[in-house]
């Protein structure tokens, strides 16, 4: 997950680092926050003003990734 101000984190080069992983076994999600109608954000996504947004989508992906075990 990336957003679109953060200079040391640019789009480009996280997609390369997801596709790095998914070639090697991994299972990778890349998610691109402008591609999911959320811009603005940095690098601390849960500490901005649209944190809520950012919480949405992780916790929509989380329901049907994660098997909790009890």
């Amino acid at each position: 997950m990336v957003g679109t101000h953060d200079t040391d984190h640019p789009i480009e080069s996280d997609r390369a680092t997801a596709d790095w992983l998914a070639e090697r076994g991994g299972d990778v999600r890349f998610v691109a926050l402008t591609a999911a109608n959320v811009a603005g954000n940095g690098h601390m996504l849960m500490q901005e003003s649209n944190s809520d947004a950012v919480l949405t989508l992780v916790t929509e992906w989380l329901g049907p990734n994660v098997r909790l075990r009890r």
